[in-house]
């Protein structure tokens, strides 16, 4: 994936060799880059271009800009909506289906035998609706690893899987990360094939394996 801003003289590459890694020195600049990021990530309107392969992408449907670690929710509407809708295929695919009818034959066995008991009119539905089923079970994502960095790779490979290959921009997260955990985090991400991209404001203690982008206080563009 790249992503690319007509400000800017450098398109970042979000599944490459390297990590991308934006240091963005003046507040201001910052301030209007994180805005812009959150609106077109909720709206797919603004000045950013997400593509890959030459074809242009939806930001608001492939893109996510994740503010701090406070916003990565796994249970998301979004997420669950798509989890749930997951589980409903797979119980209704050629290889669940003998099991899930075997399933909602013994639920209507069972409720049968204890409205029996009962001396009322009690009525229900033979039809089990499969969603209601599972937000009863309390169906949902969990969280997985105490580190940020194994939240991080969970989040992204939720989005992954549940709603397409999805780019991804975390602001103030690497310097969350201790520096001993990065390149393991790093490596974990690229076998996964995740494209993120992290922003920050200025970072002095970069690795070989990020790829440094900085705007610096006089908006000056330094990059190799």
């Amino acid at each position: 994936m790249k992503l690319v801003h007509p400000d800017w003289e450098k398109p970042v590459i979000l599944d490459g060799t390297k990590v991308p890694l934006i240091s963005i020195e003046n507040p201001q600049c910052l301030y209007h880059t994180l805005k812009e990021l959150e609106e077109e990530s909720r709206t797919g309107i603004g000045n950013f271009v997400l593509s890959h392969g030459g074809r242009i992408l939806d930001m608001k449907k492939q893109f996510l800009f994740v503010p701090s670690p406070w916003d990565m929710d796994l249970n998301a509407r979004k997420l669950t909506t798509k989890l749930l809708a997951c589980l409903i295929g797979k119980a209704q695919d050629e290889t669940y289906y003998r099991k899930s009818e075997e399933l909602c034959g013994a639920v209507q066995n069972w409720l049968e035998e204890i409205t029996t008991e009962i001396p009322l009119p009690v009525a229900y539905d033979l039809d089990v609706d499969m969603e209601a089923f599972f937000k009863a079970l309390h169906v949902h994502l969990e969280e997985q690893g105490e580190s940020l960095a194994e939240r991080m790779l969970t989040f992204m490979k939720s989005w992954d899987i549940l709603c397409g290959e999805t780019g991804f921009a975390f602001y103030g997260f690497r310097n969350l990360l201790p520096s001993e955990e990065r390149n393991l985090f790093y490596e974990n991400a690229k076998e996964e094939n995740l494209n993120f991209v992290l922003i920050e404001g200025p970072c002095h203690d970069t690795i070989e394996t990020e790829d440094l982008f900085i705007i610096d206080k006089d908006l000056c563009q330094i990059f190799e």
